[in-house]
C-alpha cells in the first residue's frame, strides 16, 4: 500500500488509540508492514497525536490487529463512513 494518499476519517480518535500505538512495538511493526510506513514514523505520529493516525488504511490495520471496534477507537460513531470505504 505504498504511495497512498492520506485519506482521513472525519472524526476524533480517542487518546487510548495513540497510547496503544506508542506502547505496543509489535503492533507498530504490523501496521508498518500493512501501510508501507516505517515503525518509527508511526510511533512519532502517535506521540504527537498527529492527524496522520486518522488514515483509513492505518485505522483498518489497527482494528485488524487489535480487534477494537469503532466505538473503542472514535469519539463519535463513524461506522457508516468506514463501511462505505
Amino acid at each position: 500500500m505504498k504511495n497512498q494518499t492520506n485519506i482521513t476519517i472525519p472524526s476524533k480518535i480517542k487518546p487510548a488509540v495513540y497510547r496503544k500505538i506508542q506502547e505496543d512495538y509489535d503492533l507498530r511493526l504490523k501496521i508498518a508492514a500493512d501501510t508501507g510506513k516505517r515503525e518509527i514514523t508511526i510511533y512519532q505520529n502517535a506521540y504527537r497525536s498527529s492527524d496522520r493516525i486518522e488514515n483509513v488504511f492505518l485505522i483498518k490495520s489497527f482494528q485488524r490487529h487489535t480487534g477494537w471496534t469503532d466505538e473503542e477507537i472514535f469519539e463519535e460513531n463513524v461506522s457508516e463512513i468506514i463501511d462505505a470505504i
